[in-house]
């Protein structure tokens, strides 16, 4: 398939192709890694990959829950959020959800 513009419906796919090629390389040298929001113009697009040793802590607690805490403590107060609110379940249309922080942009 041949794209000549960038979409919703196209990039959804790019993104699960990418997803599955990290996660390959991710196997082959024992990281976890994956990409994450993709920005886009007609012509373009742009994503974040972001990589994590997954044995490693920071404090007894996973590295990427580490990053979406600070993300919290640094940001959290934009959107009218404090620390208090990490680990709080909310219900979203019947659906339960643990907030884990915000992830920094970047």
């Amino acid at each position: 398939m041949t794209i000549t513009t960038f979409g919703h419906k196209n990039l959804q796919a790019i993104t699960e192709d990418i997803n599955t090629a990290l996660k390959g390389i991710g196997t082959k040298y024992g990281i976890s890694i994956s990409s994450g929001r993709v920005s886009y113009s007609p012509n373009d697009f742009r994503t974040k990959i972001t990589a994590i040793i997954p044995d490693a802590k920071v404090n007894g607690q996973d590295p990427y829950h580490v990053v979406l805490f600070n993300g919290l403590k640094e940001s959290g107060f934009f959107y009218g959020l404090k620390e208090a609110d990490y680990k709080k379940v909310v219900t979203l249309y019947g659906t339960e959800y643990m907030f884990m922080g915000i992830k920094p942009s970047g």
